[in-house]
């Protein structure tokens, strides 16, 4: 069940407060799920504030009552003085660091939970537990990994490897950029000289300059098919450097013309 693997892997932060972090996004805020129970463990109502808490029940609700129960056998079978392992809880994880596959622990959630079991019922409490570790494999080779990528260029894979592998990322340029052909971005005529002319002199060079700028037909489509993600795309963020866009329409039509603002452009 999900809600004994979150509970077997240290994905309920801290019942007081009734915090469980998200099953799939560890850097999303924890998520506060609550329980109203009576003394006899019957529950009455519950409730997350994720998607699924919106019925009344999802697996972070189930981890915390899990959470609960695990808790109250552990202080029906002993008291805080008898074991040094009274609060072997799964501890709680704050975030996942990346690590070598070597270094994983592949261990099952159903043995997880038998552990826990075991520690609630007093079995190998003092026992050390070590995560299930993969045997030892070398280093591949500069030939394996070249040969490696040879074959998953071979499968017609699009492996996402292959896109930052020297040898095999060219095919994965659009063929929008392939070609070249694009507008100059407007960025790449600025000049630190221009700061220093008065606004007269600049607007005849703006004049004089805008009649060599050309864009063809081509390049104009080519244009708007390169940045239809607009934010999403980097490119995006350089053509439009320099253009007077929606943006900062009301800043153009309103600046001074003596002093004008710098994010606007005078033609």
């Amino acid at each position: 069940m999900e809600a004994i693997n979150q509970l077997s892997c240290g994905w309920v932060r801290d019942v007081q407060s009734m915090t469980v972090r998200h099953s799939q996004q560890m850097n999303a805020a924890p998520l506060h799920p609550w329980v109203i129970a009576n003394k006899d463990g019957m529950v009455e109502a519950a409730h997350c504030d994720c998607k699924a808490g919106l019925r009344e029940t999802c697996s972070h609700v189930g981890a915390l009552l899990f959470h609960i129960e695990a808790i109250h056998r552990l202080m029906s079978r002993r008291t805080v003085t008898q074991e040094k392992a009274y609060w072997s809880m799964p501890k709680a994880v704050d975030k996942v660091p990346y690590a070598e596959i070597r270094d994983i622990d592949f261990t099952s959630v159903s043995t997880k939970k038998r552990r826990l079991d075991s520690v609630i019922n007093g079995e190998d409490v003092q026992q050390e537990r070590q995560p299930l570790k993969l045997p030892y494999v070398p280093e591949p080779t500069a030939l394996e990994r070249w040969e490696l990528l040879r074959d998953l260029h071979a499968a017609n894979t699009h492996s996402s490897v292959l896109t930052v592998s020297s040898g095999f990322q060219d095919e994965f340029i659009p063929h929008i950029l392939q070609d070249g052909n694009l507008p100059q971005p407007l960025v790449d005529l600025r000049d630190d000289r221009y700061l220093d002319m008065s606004p007269e002199a600049l607007r005849a060079h703006c004049i004089e300059l805008s009649r060599t700028l050309t864009v063809t037909e081509e390049q104009a489509i080519n244009a708007e098919r390169l940045t239809r993600y607009q934010s999403k795309c980097k490119k995006w963020f350089r053509f439009r450097l320099g253009r007077i866009t929606a943006s900062i329409m009301k800043s153009v039509c309103t600046t001074s013309s003596e002093n004008p603002a710098l994010l606007t452009v005078l033609a």
